[in-house]
């Protein structure tokens, strides 16, 4: 009886990660309007009622897929070690990290993109879920100042918000836009050496703005 309590636990979890797996790509793809639950069960090759059995609706399932994907950005965060640079260099750290993060994991940034066209309907009716998964990130931001006040490597008089929201910036644009930059300014964006330079340029612009 435990083994088959096991088997069916297992079955389910992976059942699960299949769902939101597909619905990762058909969200960050076709937005949340745009996507569909009969090709989210195609994808995860899953009869689409077992989609509605475990998280009842779409938009419980874009929930829950913008909640994973958020939480293993800050899990990949807080896996850092800054505690042995000084605050300047750890911001710096920081930066690079979270670009290399969403050049490889894109999804969020599209996600955010749907979430944001729907005026933030879901972040806020689940606001407290997210603040929680979230808050490791205000804190990193906190703490960094507060490192800087004492080692004196950055200026004294920023902000916790603005810089949050400064490096997700530029981060997210460059990315989330590249195609479109790409075009227009007659350059391959997406090569390896150009989002090499592209990331020492969005280090120069924060390592510039926070010197003391």
């Amino acid at each position: 009886m435990a083994e088959q309590v096991k088997k069916n636990t297992r079955n389910t979890t992976e059942t699960k990660r299949k769902i939101l797996n597909a619905a990762k790509k058909e969200f960050m793809y076709h937005g949340f309007d745009g996507a569909r639950v009969d090709e989210i069960a195609a994808r995860a090759q899953v009869n689409k009622q077992l989609i509605y059995y475990y998280f009842e609706s779409k938009d419980n399932l874009f929930v829950e897929t913008l909640k994973q994907s958020y939480k293993k950005l800050r899990k990949a965060e807080q896996a850092l070690d800054l505690d042995t640079m000084s605050a300047y260099e750890a911001i710096l750290k920081f930066v690079e990290h979270d670009w290399n993060f969403y050049v490889k994991n894109p999804e969020l940034i599209f996600l955010l993109s749907s979430e944001n066209l729907l005026k933030g309907r879901h972040i806020k009716e689940h606001k407290e879920e997210f603040w929680e998964i979230n808050a490791s990130w205000f804190g990193l931001m906190h703490h960094l100042l507060e490192k800087g006040r004492e080692d004196k490597t950055i200026r004294e008089d920023l902000d916790a918000v603005q810089l949050c929201i400064s490096i997700a910036g530029l981060i997210i644009f460059s990315i989330m836009n590249e195609s479109t930059l790409s075009y227009s300014l007659m350059s391959d964006l997406s090569s390896k050496e150009a989002k090499s330079k592209r990331l020492e340029s969005i280090k120069q612009t924060i390592g510039c703005w926070i010197k003391p």
